[in-house]
């Protein structure tokens, strides 16, 4: 899986768009309204599960940090969290911002390290799920 997604960091259309396409915007919205609805946590500390969005112009998780949110990014490949790294300086958001190259089935993080945790297309591509 790591090998795939590394390709897609290289060859993927929508990592090398420079700017925000409608369904990008129209699913952000949807995704930023969703989550503040579902959720009444403060968001200090935000676990995503992948960091595609990031590396693209949907961003959810730059969205979801509002001010002072610190958010964590859990990626299977080196080539998404790079290009999810390299929008982070582009936005600002480096101080605030982490990322991890892993497995998210094996999360290296400690129990009640975040206040909130979110996946926007990462389960479907686990085989036993």
């Amino acid at each position: 899986m790591t090998e795939y997604w590394d390709h897609v960091a290289k060859t993927s259309y929508h990592l090398r768009q420079k700017r925000p396409i409608v369904t990008d915007i129209f699913y952000r919205r949807l995704v930023i309204s969703l989550v503040s609805s579902l959720t009444s946590v403060k968001r200090s500390r935000i676990l995503k599960l992948d960091a595609y969005n990031e590396a693209t112009n949907t961003q959810y998780g730059f969205y979801m940090m509002g001010e002072d949110a610190d958010l964590i990014s859990v990626d299977i490949s080196a080539g998404i969290i790079k290009k999810a790294a390299e929008r982070t300086k582009k936005r600002n958001l480096y101080n605030r911002s982490h990322f991890i190259v892993s497995d998210f089935r094996r999360l290296p993080i400690r129990s009640q390290a975040v206040d909130i945790s979110c996946s926007f297309g990462s389960i479907e591509h686990v085989e036993e799920y």
